[in-house]
């Protein structure tokens, strides 16, 4: 007699199906025949189990069945971002330095109000008295700026009387940017009034801490490969 468990559900006419209490079969529904499958007994019990794709998703969506490693929600490889002290994530550095950027600009901010101009001109003074004249194209090189913005910070300069832009020999298109006297004055002023607020930058760090960020950034903002 053949082992083979009957097949129904093709072409031709459909025979009786087995009782399952007594054949013990495991039924799969598909979208082609179905087929039966001996399932052995449990451990002590002597009668069959039936155990269909459908029972088992009822009591998977119950709750009452582990779902399978497949079915579970997908967990990030890495910690997610939180931007929170503890921070974890790839992102936590860059978060850190953003933060601190920001506590920075404000008491820069600072001590630049009181002479009337922002950052973002202190930003250009500061290449034009380190570099000297200097075309537009690279001041926005040097401040990250873009052509656009660069303009608008050197009309800015331009009009207070702390720049002016002159002709580049051998290219009539072309202008530098120079610091004007009183650009340098105001420059020198601008470190006086910093002055006192530096400190409050780092109140929260302790005897020799300050200078050790100050090399650890320095290292981090000025890559060897930059000043090769």
């Amino acid at each position: 007699m053949s082992n083979a468990e009957p097949c129904f559900g093709g072409a031709g006419s459909r025979p009786e199906v087995p009782s399952v209490a007594s054949e013990g079969l495991n039924l799969v529904r598909g979208s082609g025949p179905v087929c039966g499958s001996r399932v052995p007994p449990a451990d002590g019990d002597a009668d069959a189990h039936l155990v269909s794709s459908d029972t088992v998703s009822n009591e998977q969506m119950a709750g009452n069945v582990p779902l399978m490693a497949a079915d579970a929600p997908r967990q990030p490889a890495v910690s997610r971002a939180t931007d929170r002290p503890g921070d974890r994530s790839p992102f936590a550095l860059g978060l850190l330095l953003r933060r601190a950027h920001w506590r920075a600009a404000a008491l820069m901010g600072e001590a630049l109000r009181p002479l009337g101009v922002e950052l973002r001109h202190f930003a250009v003074l500061i290449v034009l008295v380190n570099r000297g004249p200097t075309v537009q194209r690279d001041l926005a090189v040097a401040t990250g700026s873009d052509k656009a913005g660069i303009m608008r910070v050197v009309d800015d300069l331009e009009r207070k009387g702390l720049a002016v832009r002159k002709a580049v020999p051998g290219d009539r298109r072309a202008r530098a940017v120079e610091i004007t006297p009183e650009g340098i004055e105001l420059f020198d002023a601008a470190h006086v009034a910093a002055e006192p607020l530096a400190g409050r930058l780092v109140t929260e760090l302790g005897a020799g801490e300050s200078e050790q960020l100050t090399e650890l950034l320095t290292r981090l903002a000025h890559p060897a490969d930059d000043e090769a």
